[in-house]
């Protein structure tokens, strides 16, 4: 079986080196959503918590937060409610996941590089570029479609 390298990106109080410590092992199983991770698979994540727990104390404990707040979006999720503060605090937590959790982003240059291989004009592909970067920005909640009212997000520095 082969062995995979897993190396810490937490930067440092600066935020400009990563901490690079490896931890070494074979491929962790793929769990189904949902399911408990097998035990390997959980001891695999045991040892990078205690990685962070004794060198990145902050870190690990932002994390731990961010996962009861997560486990608390899970439960309130099973329930319709009128508590605006709690519909803000769910709004805010999937907002902030949502932006973690993003893998594609898209430029504005993107955009009119994509039209520009269609053969139109620029006059021609204004309307197109701009139709573009307005269904973008409503996919991604970015621009005129970012979350409006939202307390400021303390960001894992990763």
């Amino acid at each position: 079986m082969s062995k995979f390298i897993t190396t810490c990106r937490v930067k440092d109080h600066n935020a400009i080196v990563e901490c690079g410590q490896q931890i070494i092992d074979h491929a962790i199983d793929v769990p189904i959503i949902g399911e408990p991770p097998t035990v390997r698979t959980q001891r695999f994540m045991e040892a990078l918590g205690k990685h962070l727990h004794r060198k990145h104390p902050m870190h690990a404990q932002l994390t731990m937060n961010m996962g009861a707040q997560f486990t608390g979006y899970l439960i309130a999720q099973s329930f319709r409610t009128e508590d605006p503060g709690l519909v803000a605090v769910q709004e805010q937590l999937r907002s902030h996941l949502f932006v973690m959790t993003r893998k594609n982003y898209i430029t504005d240059e993107q955009i009119v590089e994509t039209v520009a291989k269609l053969g139109a004009t620029a006059e021609e592909g204004a309307p197109y570029i701009a139709a573009m970067k307005e269904l973008r920005d409503a996919l991604t909640e970015t621009g005129k479609y970012a979350p409006q009212q939202q307390q400021p997000v303390v960001a894992l520095s990763t």
